[in-house]
């Protein structure tokens, strides 16, 4: 974080957050559309708005050459949020 490698940390953010679906949710991830982020609502608890809003950053952060501080933590807020909402 200190050395501005903001990219790099939300790639694996990113990564673990995919594989905590997989782990947690059992929810394949080797499809992300409409119907993914149905059973991905339904067994968080989390609003289908919600989860789309998260996979909507998701996908920004991974389609950008760089990705900003703001938006690393934003990605991160997204997640912790998505995360409480399931305990």
């Amino acid at each position: 974080y200190e050395k501005s490698e903001h990219k790099n940390i939300a790639t694996h953010k990113i990564n673990y957050f995919l594989e905590y679906i997989r782990a947690q949710l059992h929810v394949p991830t080797t499809s992300i559309n409409e119907e993914f982020y149905n059973f991905v609502a339904l067994r968080s608890g989390n609003t289908l708005e919600d989860v789309q809003q998260l996979f909507k950053e998701i996908e920004t952060i991974q389609h950008s050459q760089a990705t900003s501080k703001e938006q690393l933590i934003s990605l991160n807020t997204l997640i912790e949020n998505f995360k409480k909402k399931r305990s």
